[in-house]
């Protein structure tokens, strides 16, 4: 376990990315990508909007509505575009890669439209570069959307393309970056299962609540080296923003503009209170706050048998017996739209 974070992880991480873009590079000395303009990496896989009116619009905001001018360079990450190379790169990582050389390449720019993963990949490049990221959603909406008040669809593509640049922290949990949140239990897993909960209404709510059993573990949570929590739990998260399903009301006061990260173990104490926790919890309803311990800091060690699976802003990632978490703060320029709240986000200033 770490005394301290590392203050160097996001510069080393940027240049490790970096370096392996320029690696994979023409050979003579030149970096691939487009000086100067936009670059967007989209997956139309996710996309419940017509691609080729996407096209349009960001080349009608990029281009200044010229005929034909499209200022920006089109990534495509979706699994159709390799379809003979069933081994070959995720689109996660034909993402990551894309806006590594857009960032190499001295992009103003890198847009990001598609899901969480498509936005999570180019934070990945982006996090710790001057490069601003902007988000179109394809999906229902992405996290990161969602807490900055990125509109869904179409109506992004304004701000993602020319919005108010802003900071904000972001964390790296096991040596992969996020947004929004990382953790695991069973916040985690009805956060994946949201929708087909809606759609299947009591029989869905009680099927979640017989897989809930799989997700009751027994956790230590380190917070800047001190011990917080030992214990029984059904869920940890670590939140950089606050929003999210059903997260909202465990990490309500949780800023991206802070340098820190907030921390909720839900952990109730005895047999009733776990009842009502693992109902509140398949019915969406808010938790208790006896039943919530909560603390902040720059980094947090949390340790678990058996090992579980976890989830870096919905995307779910492989069982592990530890989660290390950090902040990296004021990491990633966000394009943001311009008549944003102020309380949206607590700028610490602008970047252009």
């Amino acid at each position: 376990m770490r005394d301290e974070p590392d203050r160097w992880a996001v510069d080393r991480r940027t240049r490790m990315v970096l370096d392996g873009v320029c690696d994979d590079n023409r050979g003579d000395g030149r970096m691939t990508g487009p000086r100067g303009r936009p670059v967007v990496v989209v997956d139309p896989a996710v996309s419940i909007v017509d691609v080729d009116d996407l096209r349009e619009a960001l080349s009608r905001h990029t281009s200044n509505g010229a005929p034909g001018g499209e200022e920006f360079a089109w990534v495509d990450t979706s699994n159709s575009v390799d379809t003979d190379d069933r081994d070959g790169p995720s689109g996660f990582e034909r993402g990551r890669t894309a806006a590594a050389r857009a960032v190499a390449a001295g992009a103003p720019t890198v847009i990001a439209c598609g899901d969480d993963a498509t936005v999570r990949s180019c934070i990945e490049a982006v996090a710790g570069t001057s490069t601003a990221l902007g988000v179109v959603s394809l999906g229902p909406g992405t996290l990161l959307a969602s807490n900055l008040s990125i509109a869904p669809g179409l109506d992004a593509v304004p701000g993602a393309v020319d919005g108010e640049p802003r900071r904000i922290d972001v964390g790296e949990a096991n040596g992969e970056v996020f947004a929004v949140v990382a953790g695991f239990g069973a916040e985690t897993l009805l956060g994946r299962t949201d929708h087909e909960q809606q759609r299947g209404g009591f029989a869905a709510a009680m099927s979640s609540l017989r897989d809930l059993r799989r997700v009751i573990t027994s956790v230590t949570v380190h917070v800047d080296g001190i011990q917080r929590f030992a214990g029984r739990t059904v869920s940890v998260l670590v939140a950089n923003c606050p929003g999210g399903p059903g997260r909202s009301s465990l990490v309500p006061d949780a800023d991206p503009t802070d340098s820190q990260l907030d921390l909720a173990v839900l952990a109730p104490r005895h047999p009733v209170a776990w009842a009502d926790v693992l109902w509140r919890l398949v019915t969406g309803r808010p938790q208790r706050q006896e039943h919530v311990l909560r603390c902040r800091g720059e980094w947090v060690h949390v340790q678990t048998w058996p090992p579980r699976s976890y989830d870096l802003d919905g995307d779910p990632r492989p069982p592990s017996t530890r989660l290390d978490v950090q902040v990296w703060p004021d990491a990633l320029v966000v394009r943001t739209p311009r008549e944003i709240p102020a309380d949206v986000v607590t700028s610490k200033g602008s970047s252009s």
